[in-house]
């Protein structure tokens, strides 16, 4: 009877050693679930990167299509608006907002 005992305490201790390192391995090792949450979490920032460079880029080639194919239009607004050049012989009108802040 006392070696029954014996038996089932060590089977018991053994299946327990198993299951405390299974459970390591799952929550502590390399590989485990944390690892896996933080490398999801940051293969979501790169993806969302990744789109806003890629929007970047389809702007970018949109805007040299425009000046590529536009012709002289495409060319003549890019000046005015980022230049702020003006054709000849036109008067240059800039209105400016007053605030009551005190300004």
């Amino acid at each position: 009877m006392v070696d029954k005992s014996i038996a089932r305490r060590l089977l018991l201790f053994i299946l327990l050693l198993l299951l405390g390192s299974l459970q390591y391995k799952l929550w502590m090792a390399e590989g485990c679930v944390f690892d896996i949450w933080n490398r999801s979490n940051q293969l979501a920032a790169i993806k969302a990167y990744n789109q806003a460079l890629k929007d970047e880029n389809l702007s970018i080639e949109m805007r040299i299509n425009e000046l590529k194919y536009g012709g002289p239009d495409g060319v003549e607004e890019r000046a005015r608006t980022d230049f702020g050049m003006i054709k000849q012989g036109e008067t240059f009108y800039q209105i400016i907002n007053e605030t009551n802040d005190g300004y």
